[in-house]
């Protein structure tokens, strides 16, 4: 559990109770509580797929409960493997598992989608938004952000289902060899591109290992290479070249307002930097 603490940059509580012993996580929030609301129903409303022969669903939430300047949710502990415990304590079949999973699931993310042109401003004002909560300097100014949107003003993106926040913390392998997604998140443009970024944030840019040593996380790049040949993400990758890269620049910029660790600021900075050279 300290593990999700530390990688998470929600800032969210976390307990772990027991009822008639059974286990569950407590999740408290204090912020922003009406796109909490949001999130929490998205999650809710995941419908139970079959993906290949593997089986995916969101950890159910049993209970919300909702105070003036907090909520709380109660949501079945999932014993498994998530973040960078996949990476260092998977078994071999664990990880192939996996490799089918992320497959699958972005097979059929994009089966189910309609394309649509969308304005640049949408993306200019989730840039602007992002930048007015900014409270550290950034090695990439908001108006080499602004020129590079405006190179095009309409962007045709694939609209449809997507978790949001599709990261390796987000993902569990349960020791009953179902996979659990938890964390939903609404965003300013549903499109299962979002969950590409998010996965890459981690298999490009070492989101969920930028803590741990640097014998762990080469090890982890041997299995972030394997996510990244999946013949589905190269393809994603060509296919929405533009999109994907200007996503994926909003993506990590949206890190930065709940930054309050040196180790993530200087990560964040260091990738940011990369991404600028490439703008």
């Amino acid at each position: 559990m300290n593990k999700l603490i530390d990688n998470s940059y929600s800032h969210a509580k976390l307990d772990v109770i027991k009822e008639k012993s059974l286990n569950y996580v407590i999740k408290t929030f204090d912020y922003d509580l009406n796109r909490v609301s949001c999130n929490i129903s998205k999650q809710n409303q995941f419908t139970n797929k079959t993906l290949g022969n593997v089986s995916l669903m969101s950890v159910p939430i049993t209970e919300i409960t909702k105070h003036k300047r907090e909520i709380s949710i109660k949501m079945p502990y999932i014993d498994g493997l998530n973040g960078s415990d996949i990476i260092l304590y998977s078994h071999r079949s664990n990880f192939i598992s996996f490799l089918n999973f992320v497959e699958s699931y972005f097979l059929e993310s994009f089966k189910k989608v309609n394309y649509e042109n969308v304005d640049a401003n949408i993306l200019l004002k989730k840039v602007d938004d992002i930048f007015s909560n900014i409270r550290f300097k950034i090695p990439i100014s908001k108006k080499t952000i602004v020129n590079s949107i405006n190179k095009t003003k309409n962007y045709a993106f694939p609209i449809g289902d997507c978790h949001g926040d599709f990261t390796l913390d987000n993902i569990i392998i349960g020791n009953d060899g179902r996979f659990y997604l938890i964390d939903f998140l609404v965003t300013y443009l549903e499109t299962p591109l979002q969950d590409f970024v998010k996965l890459k944030q981690d298999t490009e840019y070492g989101w969920c290992v930028r803590k741990l040593s640097k014998s762990d996380q080469t090890k982890a790049n041997v299995f972030f290479d394997k996510i990244k040949a999946l013949p589905i993400l190269k393809k994603l990758e060509i296919e929405h070249t533009k999109e994907v890269k200007i996503l994926n620049l909003i993506s990590l910029l949206r890190i930065a307002p709940y930054v309050r660790d040196k180790i993530t600021e200087n990560w964040l900075v260091h990738q940011l930097n990369k991404i600028t050279r490439d703008l």
